[in-house]
Parts: structure tokens; sequence; C-alpha cells
């Protein structure tokens, strides 16, 4: 009879999945969905002004998120021809106010000073009583958090990355609606969650759309004229994050927009065909600088608790469903991180899923994970120091 393992990565944004052979650790079924607590709130703050005001909203988003996982579960029994009863273990990875709703924790300490989160130990529960419908007696365990609302995600990006056994200072980021930033090496890991907005992943955005087909992903501007490129290479329909982000960038560059962001016109326009029109709009500029203001002076704040400089840091590590989407050159271009030099930046494609994968292929990460825990320092982003980092980093 298989043994099978289902891997659970709860964002903020979207849900991946993936189901392995618990020998091999090689994936059966592998999948992503939008986690539809979004009806509630585009961010985490939004969800838990939401959660705080009775315990009926806490159930109400614990069931969203449930319903989500559920739907994504059966897809992947589907895809993969799997059987229910042949799932054994379940394991999820998730930031801290994902794991409060979801196990139904009190969210209050997380979200008043000194903002530490109510339980930060590997925990192990029953499918039923957090909503997931495979068996009820099926364990599912949800891996350590690390302080604040950097949880067990920024764990598994930490083993993914290997930055826990690093010699050198090493920065992974995670591109979401609730980024996280960490740099660090084996002697010391600082990490931080940083609220960057909807924009990364176009919502709110004018034209904004998800990267399916018709979204423009990429956009290049020489001499006034505009090469996009299309996903299925058909009729434009919207714009995607990255897309967005190789938009600001371009027009910064030609000087379409200044270094404080504002634009010679009120609009951009990238594409128009009789009455269709996609453009790149001033509020929109402002939403992108928004975001990578958050990401940006997150890393800042990390760089002067580190007592480093950007010069110092080997690798920049790039992770997320948005993240590992986004064009370099238009991440250094805008200041989105810092400037380094381009071979030093790579992706990490799948990070908490891979770190999950490690969890449960590699006894020696889990015999010593609380050596690995205890270089890890959460450090919150509030204060004079970051508002002061964050105004400085708005500018392109």
């Amino acid at each position: 009879m298989p043994d099978l393992i289902l891997l659970l990565d709860i964002g903020t944004t979207t849900i991946s999945a993936e189901i392995i052979d618990s020998e091999t650790a090689k994936p059966m079924a592998h999948g992503v969905i939008l986690n539809s607590q979004h009806e509630i709130g585009e961010d985490i703050v939004s969800r838990m002004d939401f959660a705080i005001k009775s315990r009926q909203n806490i159930l109400i988003l614990q069931k969203k998120a449930a319903n989500s996982v559920n739907i994504l579960i059966k897809r992947l029994l589907q895809e993969g021809s799997i059987a229910r009863k042949d799932i054994n273990k379940v394991f999820c990875a998730c930031n801290s106010a994902m794991h409060h709703i979801l196990l139904g924790l009190d969210i209050l300490p997380l979200i008043t000073p000194p903002y530490r989160i109510n339980q930060k130990s590997e925990i192990t529960v029953f499918a039923d009583m957090v909503g997931f419908k495979i068996r009820k007696d099926l364990k599912v365990t949800f891996l350590p958090n690390i302080g604040g609302f950097v949880g067990s995600d920024a764990l598994c990006s930490i083993l993914a990355s290997g930055i826990y056994k690093s010699k050198d200072l090493r920065a992974v980021i995670d591109m979401g609606t609730n980024g996280e930033v960490i740099l660090g090496n084996r002697r010391r890991i600082s990490a931080a969650s940083t609220a960057a907005g909807p924009a990364f992943e176009a919502r709110h955005i004018k034209n904004g759309m998800p990267a399916i087909k018709g979204a423009i992903a990429g956009v290049r501007v020489k001499n006034n004229h505009v090469k996009l490129d299309i996903i299925d290479s058909t009729q434009p329909k919207g714009i995607t994050g990255s897309g967005l982000i190789d938009a600001c960038s371009q027009l910064y560059q030609s000087g379409f927009i200044d270094r404080s962001g504002r634009m010679q016109a009120e609009e951009f326009i990238l594409y128009k065909k009789g009455k269709k029109k996609i453009a790149v709009t001033q509020s929109d500029i402002r939403k992108v600088q928004l975001a990578k203001g958050a990401v940006l002076a997150a890393m800042k704040v990390l760089l002067r608790r580190y007592k480093a400089d950007s010069s110092d840091i080997k690798q920049i590590m790039l992770t997320g469903s948005f993240g590992t989407r986004l064009n370099i050159k238009s991440v250094i271009g805008i200041g989105l991180i810092p400037k380094v030099d381009i071979k030093r930046v790579k992706y990490i494609k799948n990070a908490v899923l891979t770190g999950l994968r490690l969890w449960v292929k590699d006894k020696s990460i889990r015999e010593h994970i609380f050596s690995i825990l205890g270089t890890i320092e959460h450090v919150p982003l509030f204060g004079k120091a970051f508002g002061k980092e964050f105004a400085a980093s708005l500018h392109f």
C-alpha cells in the first residue's frame, strides 16, 4: 500500500500543496489555489482586524482557508490518481497569522505589543480539528514558528536556501502580500515580516490580473515603442505583477517617471485596440512604491542590525509565487532589493515546499532544528527606525 505525505504551504494569497512518496520524497501531484480568505481582506492586517471582532469571525476565516485546502486536496488526488486513504501524514508551513487562525489560537498577542506568537513549537493535531477532509484520525503537523508574523514558512525558506549552514552572508526574500525578509549565515540569522500589500499580485491595479492566458508578464519600452510579453502569445487582457514591475523599471529608465515616482502624464498606455486599453496609471505606480518600499526598508533594517552593507551580501535569493516570476534587472532597476551585482541574485522555486520536503526527508534537520532555530532572531518592524528607512525606500 502506498505511503504518501501531503505537504501544505498555506500563504496569505495562495495555498500550494504537494503529495509525495514518503520513501523517495518524489512528488506525485502538485497544485496551487487562491486562499479564499481574500474575500474578507487582501492582507494579513485587514484579516486580523476582522478576526479580533468576534470568535465567530475567526471561525469564518478558519473555514475559508480549510475549504480552499480541501478543494486543492481533491484536485491533487484526481491529478495523481491517488486514494485519500493512502495519505498517512500531513505537514504544514504558514505564517504565524495563518497558523493561529487554522489552529484556533488567540491572535491578540500577535497584533499587540510586544507582538509575540501564542505557539512557537511544532504542534500536531487531527485533520478534522482544522477542517481538513482527509481522514479524521490523520495527524497534521504544523512546523515551528519563528516570531511575530514570521512563521514556519520562513523557516522552510531558511532550510531550502541553506542559509543556516552558509559561512557567507546571504539573504532570502519571499515576495508576497505578507513579505518575509531573511538575512544571515550559519552563525546568526535575522528575519522580519513586512506588509507589502497586494500590489505585487496586481490586485487593486487598474488593469491588474493573475498570471494566466492573456496577461502581460513582461514589458520593454524603447524610443516610446512598447514590446509586450503576453502569456500564451494572445491578445492582452491585463497586466500581472511581474509585468507591472517591468513597466515601472522601463518607464523610470526612459524618464517617463522620475525618482519620486511622478509620471509625466496621468497614464502610460501599453496596449490599445478599439475600445480595449491597458495602461499603467499614477495610482498603480504609487502602490508599487509602497510595496517595494516595505521590502527594501525591511532589508535595510536587517542590514543595520547586522552592522553590514549590501556589498557584504554574497547572494540574494528570491522566492514566493510572485518572486520567482520577476525579471531580476527590473527588480534591481526600481530598487526593490539592494543594488548588487545581478550575478548574486537567484531564484528558489517553491522554497516553502522544498523546505517541507527536507523536513520530511532529512532526519538530521529535525534532530538539529532547535540549534537552527537558536540562530534565528525575529526583528519587529515598527518605530522610527523602520519609518525612516521606509520613507527613503519609496524612491526609485
